[in-house]
Order: C-alpha cells, then sequence, then structure tokens
C-alpha cells in the first residue's frame, strides 16, 4: 500500500511540474476574494487536461477534488496519480450515486474545493453544452456556493488562462424539487459565459515564454546528443 502511495505522489507531482512548464496555467480572480468555506468550481470542458491544468493552477490555494470519468480513473497505472489528486470516480452511463456521497463527503468532512464540469462531456464543437443538474445536487446537499470557472483551450508552450468569477448562492429555499433546476443550470452556464475575455484582451496572452522555450530545447538537444553517442 505505502509503495502504490509513494508511486502516485511522485509520479503525480512529476505530471503536475510538466502542466506547469508546458501548459502554464494562470489564475485571473475576477471575484476579488473566495469564501472562508469550500466552493465548488463549475467550469467549461475543453479537453482531456483540463482537470490537471486548473488543478495545478490551483494548487497554492488548496488543491481541489475532481470529478472524473471512472474508465480513466480505473486505469491501473494511472489510478494511484487520481487518488494523489484527489480525484472522485463517476460512471457516466447508468444511474450512480457513489460519486456524491463521496464528493459530499469531500467538501463537508475533508473541507476540500470542488471541482466540476457540469457539461459532462468535452466540447464537441468548441461552444459550451447546457449544464447538467448534478452540480446543483451537490450545491444543496453541502450548501456549498457555487463559483464559476472559464479557461481557454489547452496549448503546449502557450498560457492557458484559468478565469474565476464570483460566488454564486442557489436561491433561498431552493431544492431540486421545488425549484426550478434548468434555470438555474442556465444562469449558471450564462456565467461561464461572460468570463470568457473579448478578443482585445487575448492581444497580451497566450504567447510564448521564451526562457522556458529555451530551457526545453537546450534538453531536447542534450538528449539527441546523448543517444547519438556524442557523449558516449
Amino acid at each position: 500500500m505505502w509503495l502504490k502511495r509513494l508511486y502516485g505522489t511522485v509520479a503525480g507531482s512529476l505530471l503536475r511540474f510538466y502542466i506547469w512548464l508546458f501548459y502554464r496555467p494562470r489564475l485571473n480572480f475576477l471575484c476579488g476574494e473566495l469564501p472562508d468555506e469550500p466552493v465548488i468550481f463549475a467550469s467549461n470542458h475543453t479537453g482531456l487536461l483540463d482537470g490537471l491544468i486548473i488543478v495545478t493552477g490551483m494548487w497554492k490555494m488548496g488543491r481541489p477534488s475532481t470529478l472524473m470519468a471512472k474508465e480513466w480513473f480505473d486505469l491501473p497505472l494511472l489510478k494511484p496519480i487520481f487518488e494523489y489528486s484527489r480525484c472522485i470516480p463517476v460512471k457516466r452511463k447508468g444511474v450512480d450515486t457513489t460519486w456524491l456521497k463521496m464528493s459530499i463527503s469531500a467538501i463537508k468532512d475533508s473541507k476540500y474545493n470542488f471541482l466540476i464540469f457540469p457539461e459532462g462531456h468535452t466540447s464537441r464543437d468548441g461552444e459550451i453544452d447546457v449544464f447538467q443538474n448534478g452540480v446543483l445536487f451537490l450545491a444543496t446537499k453541502t450548501g456549498a456556493k457555487i463559483v464559476p470557472v472559464w479557461h481557454g483551450p489547452a496549448r503546449i508552450f502557450f498560457g492557458t488562462e484559468v478565469r474565476i468569477g464570483s460566488p454564486i448562492a442557489l436561491p433561498e429555499g431552493f431544492t431540486m424539487r421545488s425549484g426550478d433546476p434548468e434555470a438555474v443550470c442556465s444562469q449558471l452556464r450564462d456565467a461561464v459565459i461572460d468570463l470568457e475575455p473579448k478578443k482585445e484582451e487575448k492581444k497580451g496572452f497566450g504567447r510564448i515564454n521564451k526562457r522556458k522555450l529555451v530551457v526545453l530545447t537546450a534538453l531536447v538537444l542534450l538528449l539527441v546528443a546523448h543517444f547519438s553517442g556524442i557523449f558516449a
């Protein structure tokens, strides 16, 4: 067991360093300060690396627990890394309530922030899809506020901006039965869309970090020289 944890810790740290080096997640707080209590980050979903990029960017403020597809979570070599990263598996087909119980425990008992992708899948056409009700179930069971998050597509060597909006509390007395979940999900989706930077705001972002590019080039040249026998 300890060997599995050690592997997960080391491999997870290396993966986080890789994300930090090549994808450069940058947090942009448009909300001022977040509440002292745990919150639920609700983000758009552009690709498979979204969770890693956002969690790496939030590392200093305490890495949040994250939902992820069970078929990915159960991969033998990757499972210890996902466990180290506080991922919670969820079945995308059929009825599954295990994720909800584990998520509630992560927020109420462990006091972790939580990251969820309400679309339930990666974007098929670049547009943000309809938000599912899972984020509302989690908010009603824990009392945590929902914080909208927008991030751009992951592009290697270019910075990935992560924009964090103002916390949103559910309407007073809201329940999944007596409230209007579709309307609240639509409002939350609109809040995420509103965080997307305008064209003029994108001009100064996404440039290649020259220092890291030089370091990467030097490492590649050293590896090529080594395997070509120059240093043999």
